[in-house]
């Protein structure tokens, strides 16, 4: 008997010669041309196989940063983002969300919340992915309500067409992200407590796990797995709360943190796994990202998973990735948008140029913890040579280049541009 997946998620709806030759043509298109490209495909309402056409690009696309349209199922799985993968990784006991399945959940919860759906699209009209405040507002709305709807949904008419799996496991797979969905909220707050410094708090920690595991054990691995994704220091934190809530509850819990870390190790291992998270990741996004991945493989290390030589693989491939991100980001985002700039430029401008220099130094700073610092002070002093090089009266201003030199390279050298400029 054959384990059900979802790789046959989706019928081909363009003859198999033909997809190959149009990913082939478009490998080598030009930016301008992949952002009409993924315009093109976020307009189609059923995008079914179409959509895997974006795919070959997700690296390009963080860096371009077009605006996407903030649709239902875009808001939906923005936060478990971490736990989706492509259609042939996916096994139904693993603690991830194949993508095949995200339309069909994501129609059955829009159908299960009727006029909540409804005020939630109106506040999604017209809105993109750069609309943060609406991100959240809207999806303070979603989630919770869409936890519930998930729960009484009936099996879309798409399901086994997308996914390649039968009726019968639409209830299981929705109830597990229904679970999921409800600690959102409570998630996003230790995210958001996490990037100013503060410690991940057990007691928290402890309640979101007794949560599910009272209304959802089976969610158990997808909920640690997006904790351990995004707060990988909360590994610990976990054997603590296993102890804390005791009896058959703790043995779930570290029997799911053992599943999930398995999942993620996997994912970092799959074929542009961990180039797809740093090499494809936004510039301001990517230090950190590099930071919760060494911090998530030092936990594996440290937990005695059997796997140091597989970690040392990953550390390598960290490094590689890391060293490709900063060159793209150095070139693509900073140094291209150097050149161009106007004369004199506008403070838009100069502010995305800031922006790319706090995430260079910041991914510079993670990067050296693999052992390339030399590598990052080479290109890091190039840089900063070719903002000093800027005339006077340029492109930009003195007080303009100094913000610049001392976020690339600290403020000894800022004073030093400022007391040559005097």
């Amino acid at each position: 008997m054959t384990t059900p997946s979802a790789k046959t998620a989706v019928p081909n709806w363009l003859p198999q010669r033909e997809l190959s030759a149009l990913h082939k043509s478009l490998a080598s298109a030009q930016d301008a041309q992949i952002t009409r490209l993924v315009a093109m495909v976020d307009s189609l309402r059923d995008r079914g196989v179409i959509d895997d056409l974006v795919a070959p690009f997700r690296e390009r696309l963080a860096q371009l940063r077009p605006a996407r349209p903030l649709r239902f199922i875009r808001l939906l799985f923005n936060p478990l983002d971490p736990l989706i993968v492509p259609a042939p990784r996916w096994r139904p006991d693993a603690p991830c969300i194949p993508r095949t399945m995200l339309p069909s959940l994501a129609e059955a919860a829009h159908a299960a919340m009727g006029e909540e759906a409804a005020r939630i699209d109106a506040l999604l009209a017209g809105r993109t992915t750069r609309d943060v405040a609406v991100i959240a507002q809207a999806g303070a709305l979603l989630w919770p309500c869409a936890a519930q709807a998930l729960l009484r949904a009936a099996v879309p008419a798409g399901w086994t067409r997308q996914t390649g799996l039968p009726p019968a496991m639409f209830g299981r797979i929705a109830a597990d992200v229904a679970a999921v969905l409800d600690e959102v909220l409570a998630l996003q707050g230790l995210w958001a407590e996490g990037e100013i410094g503060v410690p991940v708090r057990l007691d928290v920690l402890t309640a979101m796990l007794r949560q599910v595991n009272g209304a959802r054990p089976q969610a158990l691995g997808l909920l640690i797995a997006l904790i351990l994704a995004r707060l990988p220091e909360a590994g610990s934190l976990l054997r603590q709360a296993a102890v804390g809530i005791g009896g058959n509850a703790a043995t779930a819990v570290r029997a799911a943190t053992e599943q999930a870390k398995s999942s993620l190790l996997e994912r970092l291992e799959a074929e542009g796994g961990m180039e797809a998270l740093i090499v494809g990741t936004d510039l301001a996004e990517a230090g950190a990202e590099v930071r919760r991945i060494a911090t998530l493989l030092q936990g594996m290390e440290t937990d005695g998973m059997g796997a140091f030589h597989r970690v040392e693989q990953l550390r390598q491939r960290l490094d590689l990735s890391c060293r490709t991100r900063f060159t793209t980001g150095l070139h693509n985002e900073f140094v291209r948008s150097l050149e161009s700039l106007a004369k004199p430029s506008d403070a838009a401008a100069v502010m995305r140029l800031e922006e790319a220099a706090r995430g260079l130094r910041e991914l510079a700073a993670q990067g050296r913890r693999f052992g390339s610092a030399e590598v990052y002070e080479a290109l890091l002093r190039q840089t900063t040579d070719a903002v000093k090089a800027i005339v006077p009266g340029g492109a930009l201003s003195m007080a303009d280049k100094v913000r610049l030199v001392e976020i690339l390279a600290g403020p000894d050298e800022a004073w030093a541009l400022l007391g040559e400029g005097v």
